[in-house]
């Protein structure tokens, strides 16, 4: 227990240095934000995002045993090859389906150009994708590894939690809200997830017995 007390404790620091920093829109002239502006632009954005509401994604994520992340991992990423832009023309290497497998490392970038293209539409943004990669690995990793089932909630709930703070960051683009609603082919890959996640669970349990 005093481990999450000083877990949730360093999330609370971070929270308050992005507050207190990166989230507010500083500079002092025009020259100072055209000169930014043209660094995001140089990095690259994209003007197309897949779009669900925040809380049906934490809703689906959970439910279907965190699989449902790679589903969105990937339409993310089948949605911003479509739209990304950067000054030099240079596309970005890789289909979704690769940069979905490689997702423990393109989680990253992923969380890099949500960022830009929100700074740059002038909406908040989220924390350094260091920081919420490293938190959405750290919540993986302390959900398989850990023994104390208070520590494992905790995992899970970082797990979900970063995919949908970026969910959250992206539909602030939009004009109109989104629903609650999932959508069919959401429903059915949350389904078909949580079935692939259940027989995984039920085969490590049967080696377990009889090894």
């Amino acid at each position: 227990m005093e481990r999450l007390i000083e877990m949730v404790c360093v999330l609370a620091v971070l929270y308050a240095g992005y507050a207190l920093g990166m989230k507010r829109w500083n500079y002092t002239s025009q020259a100072d934000r055209e000169k930014r502006r043209t660094q995001l632009k140089t990095l690259g954005l994209s003007n197309t995002f897949y779009f669900i509401h925040a809380g049906t994604l934490f809703f689906l994520i959970l439910c279907s045993g965190g699989t449902f992340v790679f589903y969105w991992i990937y339409q993310q990423w089948k949605a911003i090859l479509q739209g990304f832009k950067r000054l030099d023309g240079t596309p970005l290497p890789k289909g979704p389906f690769i940069r979905t497998l490689g997702c423990f490392i393109t989680f990253y970038s992923l969380g890099g150009i949500i960022n830009r293209t929100c700074e740059y539409m002038r909406k908040p943004i989220s924390w350094s994708p260091v920081w919420w990669g490293t938190l959405w690995l750290g919540g993986l990793f302390t959900l398989l590894l850990c023994d104390d089932i208070s520590l494992r909630l905790f995992g899970a709930f970082l797990f979900c939690l970063a995919p949908t703070i970026y969910q959250r960051r992206l539909n602030l683009l939009p004009k109109k809200p989104l629903p609650i609603t999932p959508k069919p082919k959401e429903l059915i890959a949350a389904a078909f997830g949580l079935t692939l996640f259940l027989g995984l669970c039920i085969t490590v349990r049967m080696i377990t017995i009889h090894s």
